[in-house]
């Protein structure tokens, strides 16, 4: 680690003054880690009556290796320990490094030699990610066939493209690696082989999931090859270590810098599990992060909903009572936090995560533990800003809860991701989840799928969550690539949750959609001009379904309610329903009192809500409106989100 200079402020039993000084600064044998051994020195060898502060000077300090805490770093509830970054904006802790200046080369590449040994995957030029050379640059190849058939230890999948797009392919497939985008997940794979005759190409891994196996039609692009690199803001690294750049408009040479990144970890907070001595009483503030890495493994990566298998760029496990303040995490390989196994009592705040290879904050595991202190809860994240992910995995989540409980995501934005915004629980079915008591309120969740995966919602939840509450957010533009992209989606086996309170306009699939589930009460919510549809439910099964009252629902093109309204146990009553081209509004091809002289839709009523402006997004309405009636708080709209820029 490059050293550091830092400020050691000490609070000592027995001193004159309120305040012991010991001051570290421009020492060259000292860093961060030296500082935090010291500290553990301290605790271990006085009685510390007073909280100790760390403060970091500005600076920019290379991390080598990860931050490490364990239980022996721990501060006390009466006297914890803070690690607090004096000017943040002048200090960064970077897991990267920076390159050799450009030179002008061939064909107007820029180019720069780094070791051959550093083989990495991403490169920021200019504070920006820069685009591995791929083919095609801004759209898909489609597959033609595919065959799959056992090669121990593996699959391999015979991939058919058509002829110009494997004609694109080098003669040299080193390093060539093939995404695939299928309905909600990604597939990144290296080729085994091409056979341009046939035009057919075999790549070797895992067996392809049935429910969500590649077909004609699945699309394809294909990245790191030099005759890829064609369009602006692009760039390839060659085996000998000659790095070349296609610059961006404006871009000059001698006033640019490139960074790339060595290390995928920024810290890593473990403690004892099995003795039950977990890492507490730590304050994080001012922490400024950038430039971490994902290498692809030798077998690629397999999909995987919500990219769970993928790391953050700071893990915590058996970790308690943390707090994360003002903290940047930019230009990172993975997601960027995880709070695994065993965390709780755990603070986010005041935060910002951006440009994101996978997601934002992950909270539990995929697996439900039995002991009570595996478990993990009670994690917060508050005025948190989390935008611009899915650079490498398009599926992952900007907050992701497996199996965890009594967690708040509360006045976060969280936007501009190729998947879900906010995803709770990881149980297919009716089975127990240990996913209950879940907050989503306030948040800002906008601008989720554009348009490149499936089957996706702002808010996204599976499995039995008693106590789970998704209230008075803002979600808006949700684009999928095919079906599915829904606001608010309660997925398979999805259990007594309420969805009340929130405003939802511009998706493309319908404001909110039950696949399967039971009893969810979803009610007093503003659903505004879906394009498709506005309501859908999708699975007949023999129990209520969920309770639909009190929701204004304003379109303007599609269908009100999809599927099989009229075999699914609903209870829908007192909904206000509008439509604002001026067409007759319809369920199921029926009149509204046609419908309801079978019994449904109770009190439900064709009124104009009187929105006070919704050509410019403004969703309140006048005081003479109807829509007053329904018990809507439309107070939340002035509060959602964070109160930092």
């Amino acid at each position: 680690m490059t050293k550091i200079s830092l400020i050691l402020l000490f609070l000592f039993v027995g001193c004159s003054s309120s305040h012991h000084f010991i001051s570290v600064k421009n020492e060259p044998s000292y860093s961060l880690i030296n500082a935090k051994e010291k500290v553990k020195k301290y605790f271990l060898s006085n009685t510390v009556v007073k909280p100790v502060i760390i403060e970091i000077e500005p600076g920019h300090y290379f991390l080598d290796k990860p931050i490490e805490f364990d239980h022996t770093d721990s501060g006390s509830k009466e006297f914890p320990i803070t690690y607090k970054v004096i000017d943040p904006e002048n200090t960064l802790f970077s897991a990267g490094k920076e390159l050799p200046k450009f030179e002008l080369g061939e064909n107007g590449l820029w180019k720069c030699k780094v070791s051959p040994d550093w083989q990495f995957e991403q490169l920021f030029v200019n504070g920006k990610r820069a685009i591995r050379a791929r083919t095609p640059n801004n759209s898909f190849f489609k597959i033609s066939e595919i065959k799959e058939s056992k090669a121990k230890p593996d699959y391999i999948q015979s991939v058919k493209l058509p002829i110009e797009s494997i004609s694109t392919l080098p003669d040299n497939i080193e390093g060539l690696q093939m995404v695939v985008l299928h309905k909600w997940d990604h597939t990144r794979r290296f080729i085994d082989s091409v056979d341009k005759t046939s035009s057919t190409l075999l790549t070797s891994g895992k067996k392809m999931k049935p429910w969500n196996s590649w077909k004609k039609g699945t699309r394809v692009y294909f990245e790191n090859f030099k005759s890829a690199l064609d369009s602006a803001g692009e760039w390839y690294l060659d085996k000998d270590g000659w790095l070349f750049y296609k610059a961006l408009p404006g871009e000059k040479i001698s006033e640019s810098t490139a960074f790339a990144p060595i290390n995928e970890k920024f810290m890593l907070i473990k403690g004892d599990i099995k003795n039950n001595k977990p890492v507490q009483y730590i304050n994080f503030e001012g922490f400024r992060f950038a430039y971490s890495a994902m290498k692809t493994p030798k077998g690629g990566f397999e999909a995987a909903q919500a990219a769970a298998p993928v790391e953050a760029a700071i893990m915590a496990e058996a970790a308690q009572n943390l707090n994360f303040t003002d903290i940047s995490l930019k230009h990172i390989g993975s997601y960027g936090m995880w709070f695994k196994r065993a965390c709780s009592n755990i603070s986010v705040q005041k935060s910002r995560i951006t440009d994101m290879g996978a997601g934002g904050i992950r909270i539990g595991e995929t697996s439900n533990r039995t002991k009570e202190n595996e478990k993990t809860h009670h994690i917060s994240l508050e005025n948190n800003i989390i935008r611009d992910g899915g650079h490498i995995f398009p599926c992952a989540v900007g907050v992701w809860i497996g199996h965890a409980a009594y967690n708040k995501v509360l006045h976060n934005d969280i936007g501009h991701l190729f998947y879900t915004a906010v995803s709770i629980g990881w149980t297919w079915g009716y089975k127990e989840s240990g996913a209950h008591h879940n907050t989503v309120s306030y948040n800002h969740l906008h601008n989720i799928g554009k348009g490149l995966l499936s089957d996706m919602g702002a808010v996204y939840t599976l499995g039995n969550s008693p106590g789970t509450v998704i209230s008075k957010n803002i979600i808006h533009d949700v684009d999928s690539y095919s079906y599915g992209g829904w606001g608010l989606y309660t997925d398979e086996g999805s259990q007594d949750i309420v969805m009340e309170n929130n405003l939802v306009y511009n998706t493309k699939s319908g404001g909110f959609h039950q696949h399967y589930g039971k009893n969810n009460i979803i009610q007093k919510n503003i659903f505004v001009n879906s394009r498709l549809q506005q309501i859908q439910a999708t699975r007949v099964e023999k129990h209520t379904s969920f309770i639909f009252r009190n929701n204004i629902i304003s379109y303007s093109t599609g269908e009100l309610y999809a599927g099989q309204w009229d075999k699914i146990i609903i209870e829908s009553s007192n909904n206000m329903f509008w439509n604002s081209a001026g067409e007759q509004v319809k369920i199921k091809g029926k009149s509204l009192e046609e419908w309801q002289k079978s019994g449904k839709e109770k009190n439900s009523v064709i009124a104009d809500p009187q929105f006070q402006d919704p050509k410019s997004l403004n969703f309140s309405v006048n005081e003479d409106s109807p829509a007053l009636k329904l018990g809507i708080d439309f107070d939340f709209l002035k509060k959602v989100g964070p109160n930092i820029k």
